[in-house]
Order: C-alpha cells, then sequence, then structure tokens
C-alpha cells in the first residue's frame, strides 16, 4: 500500500511540474497584449486631463522591458514518532505552490520637442471632437510638425509635382502621398463623451474611459477608429525620430588664374580660386570689347532661352571660362583678383587663353 501511494506522489509532482511552460506562455501572450491597453489608457488619461484644461501638460511612458515569470516548488517529506512502549506513528508532509510575477519597466518621455507635439496632436484631437475650441497661443504647432516630418519648419509638404498641380502646402497633402498616420488623419466626428462620473454608462464592462480630477471621457460605439489613429499619432511622436534636415545639392568650382587675373592652365596657375555653389546655379556672360567675360547679377526674368544661347554659341564658339556660378545673393568669401582687385561674381575672366581652352574644372 504505501509503495502505491509513493507512486501517486510521484506522478502528481511530475505532472504538476510539466504545466509551467504551458502557464508561462499563457502569461506571456497576456502581458504583451497589455501593450495596447497601457498606450490606450494613457491617452484617454490624457485626453480627459486637456477636456479638463486645454492647456495641460501631456504625460507619456512607455513599456521599455518586461519579464514573466512562473515557478513551482514542491516539498515531500514524512515524520516518525516513537514511545516508550515503540514505535507511534508514520505521517507524511506533502507542500506545494506556484509563483508568477509579470513586470513592465517604464521609459518616460521627457524631450520638450515630443511633449509639445503631443499636446498640438490631443488638442487637435478633441477639437475634432467639438470638446475644446483652437488654442490661439503657442506654441506654433504647424512649425514643430514641419520639422518633426520635414526636418526643417520652412521646408514645403508639397512636392514639386504636387505644386504644380496646385495642391495646397498643409499637412493633409503629406500625409496623403507618404500614407503616415498623423493629426491630418482626425475626422471632425464626435468620438468622445465627457462628463462626470455620474455620466458614465452603467452595465458596460468593457467600456473604454479615462479620467482626471473629476473629469471623465469615454468612447462614443464608433469613437475606436480616432482613438486607434490617435493612439499611433502619440507612438510615432514617442518613437519615431526627427527627420533629417533636407540636404543642398551643391557643386565645387575652381578657377585656375595667372598673375594678370587671367585663365591659365592649373601647372600655371598663380591663384586658386574654390566656391562651393548650389547645384543649379546659373551666370550670365558678357563679352566685353576687350575679349573678357563679366558675370552680371542673375535675373530669373531675363533668363536667356535655349534657342538664343545656342545661336550666340553659333557666332561665337569659344569655350566659357565659367557654365555656373552662385547667384548674388549667396554669401561667398570675398576673393580678389591681383589684377582687378574685385569680387568674384564681378570678376572678368578671359574667354580665350593662350592655350585656347577653358581651365574650368
Amino acid at each position: 500500500m504505501s509503495g502505491k501511494l509513493f507512486a501517486i506522489i510521484l506522478f502528481g509532482i511530475s505532472t504538476f511540474s510539466g504545466c509551467v511552460h504551458t502557464q508561462l506562455r499563457w502569461n506571456t501572450t497576456h502581458q504583451a497584449k497589455s501593450l495596447t491597453e497601457i498606450y490606450e489608457q494613457q491617452v484617454l488619461d490624457n485626453l480627459a486631463m486637456f477636456v479638463h484644461d486645454p492647456n495641460s501638460l501631456p504625460s507619456f511612458a512607455y513599456p521599455n522591458t518586461g519579464r514573466s515569470d512562473v515557478t513551482d516548488k514542491g516539498s515531500i517529506g514524512s515524520d516518525t514518532s516513537w514511545n516508550r512502549l515503540g514505535f507511534s506513528a508514520q505521517t507524511l508532509k506533502l507542500s506545494g505552490g506556484r509563483d508568477m510575477y509579470q513586470t513592465w519597466g517604464l521609459t518616460p518621455i521627457y524631450d520638450p520637442r515630443r511633449l509639445e507635439l503631443m499636446r498640438c496632436a490631443y488638442q487637435h484631437s478633441l477639437v475634432c471632437a467639438g470638446l475644446c475650441t483652437a488654442p490661439a497661443s503657442c506654441p506654433n504647432c504647424d512649425r514643430i510638425q514641419r520639422t518633426f516630418y520635414l526636418g526643417d519648419p520652412a521646408e514645403s509638404y508639397r512636392s514639386k509635382d504636387e505644386e504644380k498641380l496646385g495642391l495646397p502646402d498643409e499637412l493633409l497633402t503629406w500625409t496623403t502621398s507618404t500614407g503616415r498616420t498623423t493629426p491630418a488623419c482626425f475626422q471632425a466626428v464626435r468620438w468622445l463623451h465627457c462628463g462626470d462620473k455620474k455620466s458614465l454608462p452603467k452595465g458596460n464592462l468593457c467600456l473604454k474611459k479615462g479620467h482626471y480630477c473629476g473629469t471623465y471621457v469615454w468612447l462614443c460605439p464608433e469613437g475606436q477608429d480616432e482613438l486607434t489613429k490617435l493612439t499611433m499619432t502619440i507612438l510615432d511622436y514617442a518613437f519615431s525620430p526627427q527627420a533629417p534636415k533636407p540636404s543642398k545639392r551643391v557643386k565645387e568650382v575652381t578657377w585656375f588664374l595667372g598673375t594678370d587675373g587671367s585663365p591659365v592652365a592649373q601647372e600655371d596657375a598663380a591663384q586658386i580660386i574654390k566656391a562651393t555653389l548650389p547645384f543649379d546655379a546659373v551666370v550670365r556672360l558678357k563679352k566685353g570689347d576687350d575679349g573678357t567675360a563679366t558675370t552680371l547679377p542673375f535675373d530669373e526674368s531675363s533668363r536667356p532661352n535655349d534657342n538664343k544661347v545656342q545661336k550666340e554659341q553659333r557666332r561665337d564658339p569659344v569655350m566659357q571660362a565659367l557654365e555656373n556660378v552662385v547667384e548674388p545673393s549667396s554669401n561667398l568669401p570675398p576673393i580678389l583678383s591681383p589684377r582687378m582687385g574685385i569680387s568674384p561674381l564681378e570678376l572678368e575672366l578671359q574667354l580665350r587663353n593662350p592655350q585656347g581652352g577653358s581651365n574650368l574644372q
């Protein structure tokens, strides 16, 4: 009889211990599902805070590390009792238990630029829901959104083709072309209700709601789509890096000049002038009576057409010393010619040199 009992005990312990991985898998998957609830609950609580005061400062923290542990423990033992007459009793002791721990490590958002973006998103969302009016004070939401999405507050949301089509320079244009979720996706619909605790709907255990200082907000039946878009926008501001500042395309131009300021071959140069110019910068050259070319101030309205340039080249097939130079508005260092003593934009370059070729590199 004791052998059978011992076998049953061993079977029970082994079976009990074998369920640990099943419990761990169930705990881990359900802990992962709680991420969405954590994000949405923070958004709802912030919405309640902004309904209470539209000028509030939002808060947000995201789980950075998580842990799920399941530990089973058990013991078995026996006690034997004796008295003065001999053997008295045999006692079998069994004990067992299961410890489960689930934790998240939270990382708060403390970057003021990201908090400004979140503030704008919450205010925009409540304006669309009809729960507050658009604030007229700082920050300038348009400028900080352009900086985040485009890298520069002066950049346009439109491409050149979109500009030709007459599309407006607004976040909606960029959102449509990129497909990202931004505040431009928010719809002007009543998707959120607000009130005190007594105003909450009764009997709805799955009602999504948030509260702050006695002010409650809760979703309308059709409000999940707007809550999802707002939550994704907040996550974008929390995780995504700001777009890099657009780089300007430039080119390096070098002039080789002789002692008299005329262009010469590189090995004969007495002075070298280098400049970094915009890639599409244009110069207008005027040939003088002495065979030199003078750079004139650039004027978009007076840009020569291609046919006129070709005709001038056919009339005088000489190699131009310069093809492109910076416009007068550019900031170049004042490099002087030893012959003329003038700045690069006024510098006269001889079109023909003794070698009969161009010295532009």
